[in-house]
């Protein structure tokens, strides 16, 4: 028998919330990998190359707006959605506080890689105004995207390896029940059996 969880969106409240880093993770959780630029024109793992290798950069979802992404804590599970709204607002305080050049990997704060990557630049999917990203048909409008150039060698490395394979923020954020809406819970479970699959490969 499915599940049906419980859906939160997130709120901005205060001064103090919202986008308090920009990770690399191997898994991101919107579900979309980076592009990166590479001259080769070949398919490596997730990542699609279509540019130009030698400038070391990547482009990717931030946070992806009208997506259901899975949260456990302890026994209860739950899910947290972004609306676009909502990006905007965290995306204009994200450029205030400057966050997004607060970088480290698969959000362990001892392993900052601030000084390995350059911000290119930000924007929000915009279909309508000809901002819509190749590759990321699929994600909605009011959607956030970053563009870096890797610094350094080895992340490059990881990053064409799979190692990383895209962005997670960290924030603050408050959650509120939306007592109208649920998560059918057959299709994560199936992600989860895949997830638990590639851990097992790559060990």
């Amino acid at each position: 028998m499915d599940k049906i969880l419980p859906l939160y969106k997130a709120e901005l409240r205060d001064d103090v919330d919202g986008i308090t880093a920009v990770s690399l993770v191997k898994y991101p959780a919107v579900e979309k990998d980076f592009i990166t630029f590479s001259k080769e024109k070949e398919q490596k793992k997730k990542i699609n190359f279509v540019a130009d290798e030698e400038k070391h950069n990547i482009m990717g979802c931030v946070l992806r707006a009208n997506f259901p992404i899975y949260r456990r804590d302890g026994e209860y599970e739950y899910y947290v959605e972004f609306s676009k709204d909502t990006i905007l607002e965290m995306t204009k305080k994200m450029f205030a506080d400057k966050t997004y050049a607060d970088n480290n990997e698969q959000h362990d704060g001892e392993k900052n890689i601030s000084d390995n990557l350059q911000t290119i630049g930000y924007f929000i999917k915009d279909s309508e105004n000809g901002i819509s990203p190749k590759g990321f048909d699929d994600v909605d409008d009011g959607s956030l995207f970053g563009i870096y150039h890797v610094t350094d060698e080895d992340l490059w490395d990881k990053i064409k390896d799979g190692k990383m394979n895209g962005f997670s923020v960290e924030c603050e954020m408050v959650y509120v029940m939306d007592e109208n809406e649920a998560v059918d819970v057959e299709e994560q479970e199936i992600l989860e059996m895949i997830e638990k699959l590639k851990n097992k490969i790559n060990k």
